[in-house]
C-alpha cells in the first residue's frame, strides 16, 4: 500500500484535470450551441467532484495503478446532452462530440510546456522540485494522449462513437447502442491485456514524443519571431544584444 501512495500523488492531479476539462469542454460547447441541459445539471463547473464517476474515475484508474499496467485511463460521469435542443443539430452534434478529445490534445501540449518548466527548474539547482514537476507533466501528457486515442474508437459512449452516430443510419445507431453500457469497461479491460498493450503502447509513446517535440518547435518558432521583432539574429551573441539595448537607451536620451 505504501508503494502505491507516491504514484497516486503524482497521477491524481493530471488525471483530475484531464477528466474534468474533457467533460467541461463537452458541456460548454453544448451550452454555446443552445443546449442548457448540462448547465441545469450543474455540469458547467470546473470542480472535479461534479464530473467524477465511481467506476471510471476511481476503481478503474486505481486498479491500473495497483497492477502497474503502464498506462492510466479513466472517464468522467456521462454528460447529459439533448441533441434536439441544439441550434443546428447537423453541425452542432459533431462539434459537441469532438470537443472533449480536442481539449485533451490542448491539455497534452499544456503539460508539455509544464515539462519544459520542470527542466528549467532542475537546471536552477532545484532538482527535487523540478523532478516532481517533470513527473507530473509526463503523467499529464500520457493521460491526455491515451484519452484522445481511446475516444477515437467509434463505439458509444466514446466520443468517436458519438461522432459516428451523426453520419450513420438509424438502424446502425440502434446496433451500436448495444455497446453503450459496456463500451468504456471493454476498453479499460483491453488495456490490461498484453496483446492489446503491444498494439496501443507503441502508438501511445510515439504520440507523446510528437507532442513534446512539437512543443519544442513551437517554442523555437516563437523565439525566432521575437528575435526578429527585436532586430536580433537568432544566433546573436550576448554582446550584440547588449549593444542593441545600449543603442536604444542612447536614442532615448537624444530624444529627451
Amino acid at each position: 500500500m505504501e508503494g502505491l501512495i507516491q504514484p497516486i500523488i503524482l497521477w491524481i492531479f493530471p488525471f483530475l484535470i484531464s477528466i474534468t476539462w474533457h467533460e467541461v469542454a463537452h458541456a460548454y460547447v453544448a451550452y454555446l450551441r443552445g443546449d442548457k441541459t448540462a448547465k441545469d445539471s450543474i455540469r458547467l463547473k470546473w470542480n472535479p467532484f461534479y464530473h467524477l464517476d465511481g467506476v471510471g474515475s476511481v476503481i478503474v484508474p486505481m486498479t491500473m495503478l495497483a497492477f502497474k499496467s503502464g498506462v492510466l485511463y479513466g472517464w468522467g460521469r456521462p454528460l447529459p446532452v439533448n441533441m434536439y435542443a441544439l441550434n443546428r443539430p447537423w453541425i452542432d452534434r459533431p462539434l459537441v462530440a469532438i470537443s472533449g478529445f480536442l481539449m485533451n490534445v490542448l491539455l497534452a501540449f499544456a503539460f508539455s510546456l509544464l515539462l519544459k518548466l520542470g527542466h528549467h527548474i532542475e537546471n536552477l539547482q532545484m532538482q527535487q522540485l523540478g523532478a516532481v514537476i517533470c513527473q507530473i507533466a509526463n503523467n499529464g501528457i500520457s493521460i491526455n494522449v491515451i484519452i484522445f486515442m481511446v475516444n477515437l474508437i467509434p463505439i458509444p459512449p466514446l466520443d468517436g462513437g458519438r461522432l459516428l452516430e451523426c453520419y450513420i443510419s438509424k438502424r446502425t445507431r440502434h446496433f451500436l447502442s448495444y455497446f453503450e453500457p459496456v463500451g468504456l469497461i471493454l476498453v479499460a479491460l483491453l488495456l490490461f491485456f498484453s496483446s492489446s498493450k503491444n498494439l496501443v503502447m507503441p502508438v501511445h509513446q510515439q504520440m507523446q514524443l510528437w507532442v513534446i517535440h512539437s512543443t519544442d518547435e513551437i517554442i523555437e518558432y516563437g523565439e525566432r519571431k521575437i528575435n526578429r521583432l527585436l532586430l536580433i539574429s537568432p544566433m546573436a551573441p550576448s554582446s550584440q544584444i547588449q549593444n542593441k539595448a545600449l543603442e536604444a537607451t542612447q536614442a532615448t536620451d537624444i530624444v529627451q
